[in-house]
């Protein structure tokens, strides 16, 4: 039987035999916290599409890593490695020069995972989670590394993560995700703020559940996530899109739903993301669904969408009135909106007064 090899370096990984390896307390906890962060792990990939993404978490001052336990740093012996600084700096990192780092070029873990074809390491830290991105190349949009480095300021983990609800897990995303669509694109911004507004009011007149409006509220917030996807010059062009730039446009809602098909415990959020352009007269898109094929949460966005868009000014067209904005989606009702939102949003629209409501929330989100 084979001993255990001695290590090379100073993070030379640990060589083993066949032997099954006797994790210690401490590593049998961390195994059981992978799962907890696969959530944010999916999202972290569809986002930034990095070459790899890893994450340590944080226990008895040492950083380990999910995926492999024996992957570690010891927050005081290892101060001098760009993962533990970046933790005590408090601060996200952009390495473009790791190559030229000795710390890096003695640790064997990161000559396993970094290939010839990565060009930066970005490097944030969670509270206790440490996130390492290893970038292909140098062309990641400004969106991406404001996702990135906005990280810490939104998402709040900690060692008490499982006892965090899904709807208070995907908040914190949801508004990480609005705040870096915001940098690419003001205007998407504030829009996804009201229609979430617009989308709530609609929920009370339906008397939906708690669960349900807070699904909602959080698709109605990152319904547009898929504009991630569009280029620049389509999503910020100040002139009506051509027809084939419309159809790029397009495929935002198909987009969206790929970031988010995977994240378990959302498959509501996920239908309202991605059939929101859905019409119950079958002349929607991506799938142009009919009627009751499409769901309820998709109905409801959808109308609020339209009615934001509507009364929003964009640089090559000033915004309608509310009044106007409600008497087009009433000639729409059946058509392009479902008739039992359509009713529901008139309700609020009559006795809430909606266009008081929307010029404050103007001056609230922006």
């Amino acid at each position: 039987m084979s001993k255990l090899s001695k290590r090379k370096t100073k993070y030379a990984p640990v060589q083993t035999s066949d032997t099954p390896k006797q994790f210690s307390p401490t590593r049998q906890k961390l195994h059981k916290t992978n799962n907890q962060y696969d959530n944010l792990k999916y999202i972290l990939n569809n986002v930034l599409a990095p070459e790899s993404i890893h994450l340590f978490v944080e226990l008895n001052d040492t950083y380990s890593c999910i995926d492999d336990p024996y992957w570690s740093y010891d927050v005081d012996k290892d101060k001098g490695h760009p993962f533990i600084s970046s933790v005590l700096n408090g601060s996200w990192t952009r390495l473009t020069d790791f190559r030229n780092n000795l710390n890096i070029a003695k640790d064997m873990n990161l000559k396993n995972v970094i290939s010839k074809d990565t060009r930066e390491m970005w490097i944030t830290s969670l509270g206790s989670v440490l996130v390492v991105a290893f970038i292909k190349d140098n062309e990641k949009s400004s969106f991406q590394e404001d996702f990135f480095s906005n990280l810490s300021t939104f998402i709040k983990i900690d060692n008490k993560i499982q006892n965090q609800s899904k709807f208070s897990y995907l908040e914190n995303l949801a508004s990480l995700i609005v705040q870096a669509i915001s940098k690419k694109d003001a205007y998407t911004g504030g829009h996804t703020k009201r229609v979430g507004m617009f989308a709530e009011m609609i929920c009370d007149e339906l008397d939906c559940d708690e669960s349900f409006k807070k699904e909602v509220v959080i698709s109605a917030i990152i319904h547009d996530i898929g504009k991630i996807g569009i280029p620049d010059k389509i999503l910020k062009k100040t002139s009506p899109l051509t027809e084939e730039e419309y159809e790029v446009m397009k495929r935002h809602p198909e987009i969206g739903g790929e970031i988010l098909k995977k994240v378990p415990g959302f498959e509501n959020i996920l239908l309202g993301v991605s059939c929101h352009h859905e019409r119950p007269d079958g002349k929607g898109y991506p799938k142009g669904l009919k009627a009751e094929q499409i769901p309820l949460i998709a109905r409801i966005i959808s109308l609020s969408d339209a009615f934001d868009a509507m009364v929003s000014t964009r640089p090559y067209r000033k915004g309608i009135s509310p009044m106007e904005a409600f008497e087009i989606l009433k000639d729409a009702r059946g058509t392009q909106f479902d008739i039992t939102v359509f009713d529901a949003f008139e309700r609020a629209f009559l006795k809430s007064n909606i266009s008081k409501r929307y010029r404050e929330s103007l001056k609230k989100v922006g």
